[in-house]
């Protein structure tokens, strides 16, 4: 005679291996938001770079603004320039919503909760948002073409003015 049911050695081992699944489809869960908030940051810096073209065009140039940083401010708080521009300060604000948070309790440039940075002269200007991915890591995006991963580290440093993704 075969005895009916599961033994309870044979139920929590099935229970063991559903949760251990579901932990592991779980974190890949995690790390495609992640990926999709950094996609979505790098989509709005490409809006901006242009909208920034279209605004030079327009205006004759791109307006100065001292990086955005130097007040403690996101970018989106500043409105010089081009920052001022309604199609490019709703980017800003995206991106910004997408960002990560700043690694400790300071953020870009020392300020506490700044997630991005921003300035621009006549001729040229610059932006670079935290990813949430890696809060070590923002993309930066300038006037020169550039757009790519640079260490938070590189333009946490107000003594420089941040001038560009170099």
């Amino acid at each position: 005679m075969h005895p009916r049911g599961f033994t309870l050695i044979e139920l929590l081992v099935v229970i063991a291996i559903i949760g251990i699944l579901s932990s592991i489809v779980l974190l890949a869960i995690g790390n495609a938001r992640q990926g999709a908030a950094d996609a979505g940051v790098k989509a709005n810096l490409r809006t901006i770079r242009l909208q920034a073209e279209k605004y030079a065009i327009d205006a004759g140039s791109y307006g100065a603004q001292a990086t955005s940083t130097d007040s403690g401010l996101n970018c989106s708080g500043i409105s010089g320039g081009m920052w001022g521009n309604s199609t490019i300060k709703a980017a800003v604000l995206a991106a910004e919503a997408q960002a990560g948070s700043p690694g400790g309790s300071a953020g870009i440039g020392g300020n506490v909760g700044v997630k991005s940075t921003c300035g621009s002269t006549a001729s040229s200007w610059a932006i670079a948002v935290i990813l949430k991915s890696n809060a070590a890591n923002v993309w930066c995006v300038d006037s020169f073409g550039r757009a790519k991963t640079i260490l938070f580290s590189s333009i946490n440093d107000l003594s420089e003015l941040f001038q560009g993704c170099n």
